[in-house]
């Protein structure tokens, strides 16, 4: 079966085989690898279908019974996580990613198929908007997600102005594109008052574009004052950085393997995703270099290894590290291993407890003297054999 490539746990997977999506494990997890997701992704959503499945055998349903209606009273009843950036607050992990799984089962042909929803009846704006969304896809060619941002404030910018849905373009003015903007930028934060501006702009040159409006019409649009740098996160000091470092000494294994992550975040500014997928490969170390693979902004870049950075890894690499199984040399990396939230729990010992502060971001934003370091030449040979081809940091 795929499960034993994602559970190396026998008990594990004898209580996965033995629940209602027994039969359905090797379909979804074949259904997501052709889809592109990650190991991670894959292990993540195979939780939530356990958990969900749990929760149909407790009440009393089975696969026959899944319907749109009943995931979401199922999501509606797991809660939201408390977030400082999310008014909200965040769906746990159980909860996402279980409307996939029900379509999975429906194209399996376990779960029955949903009925086909009534017509929603279409006003002019609706029509508009649906030639909007045409308009991003094909000739402006937005990804999915920019349209999710934009057409709901073109929606709200229509129902504010034409309250009938009943447009009128001859009786749109300037003065309602500023006004709509400027009242919506004021209940938003910092980081999302542009959401608005952005909405409105790809309306009104869609509108000129298809000559509802006259050319130049967009100029209207107002611009949003705002601070350079002013939705970074608070960075701690150097003084703190190094206190952050200083709890970390230690000879055990979790000390070794905390301070190595720390000073990769520390020193050279590297983001927590890129540490974790940081492999034996990517280090040189003839060169004191550190070779960072390519992540959402597609270009990879390689970064000067300080001497305390290379001892560290050294030290955890030799002395700590956790003897895995060895794979072969022409296996694909196992990147998707995962690690607690780097750094936090640290950044909470040491006393230094802000919501937005980012070891990361200090390091970027201090720049003090310890980057600047001699890179550390130790030779390459010194790392065990077996070492080579076990699961990055």
């Amino acid at each position: 079966m795929l499960l034993n490539d994602y559970y190396h746990k026998a008990d594990v997977r004898q209580k996965m085989e033995k629940g209602l999506l027994a039969r359905s494990w090797d379909f979804i997890i074949a259904e997501l690898e052709r889809q592109g997701y990650s190991r991670q992704g894959i292990r993540r959503r195979l939780h939530a279908a356990d958990v969900f499945a749990q929760w149909l055998a407790g009440e009393g349903l089975s696969l026959a019974d899944i319907t749109d209606s009943l995931v979401n009273r199922y999501i509606a009843g797991i809660g939201r996580r408390p977030s400082v950036r999310r008014r909200n607050g965040v769906l746990p992990h159980n909860g996402r990613g279980i409307h996939q799984v029900a379509d999975l089962l429906r194209k399996q042909g376990v779960a029955p198929p949903e009925p086909p929803r009534a017509p929603v009846p279409c006003d002019d704006i609706d029509a508009y908007l649906l030639e909007l969304r045409h308009y991003m896809e094909r000739v402006m060619g937005a990804a999915s997600n920019t349209c999710r941002k934009c057409l709901p404030y073109a929606r709200l910018f229509l129902k504010a102005t034409f309250p009938d849905s009943h447009p009128q373009w001859s009786l749109l003015k300037p003065h309602h594109v500023s006004q709509f903007i400027q009242q919506g930028a004021e209940k938003l934060a910092p980081a999302s008052r542009k959401g608005p501006m952005q909405g409105v702009q790809v309306l009104l040159r869609f509108l000129v574009q298809k000559g509802e409006l006259p050319g130049g019409f967009e100029g209207a649009i107002p611009s949003i004052r705002q601070w350079r740098h002013a939705t970074l996160p608070r960075h701690i000091a150097s003084e703190e950085v190094e206190r952050v470092l200083a709890s970390c000494q230690g000879a055990n294994p979790k000390a070794r393997r905390d301070r190595a992550m720390l000073l990769l975040l520390a020193r050279l500014g590297l983001h927590p995703g890129e540490v974790t997928r940081l492999c034996v490969d990517d280090i040189d170390w003839r060169n004191g270099h550190v070779l960072v693979r390519a992540g959402k902004t597609c270009r990879e870049r390689l970064m000067p290894m300080p001497e305390d950075v290379g001892v560290a890894l050294m030290e955890y690499a030799v002395l700590a590290r956790p003897r895995l199984i060895r794979r072969r040399p022409d296996e694909e990396p196992a990147g998707t291993t995962t690690y607690p939230p780097i750094g936090s729990w640290q950044l909470r010992h040491a006393g230094n407890c802000g919501p937005r502060q980012n070891i990361t971001t200090s390091a970027r934003a201090s720049r003090h003297e310890s980057q600047r370091r001699k890179p550390c030449h130790a030779n390459r040979e010194c790392w065990p054999e077996s070492f080579l081809w076990f699961i990055p940091l």
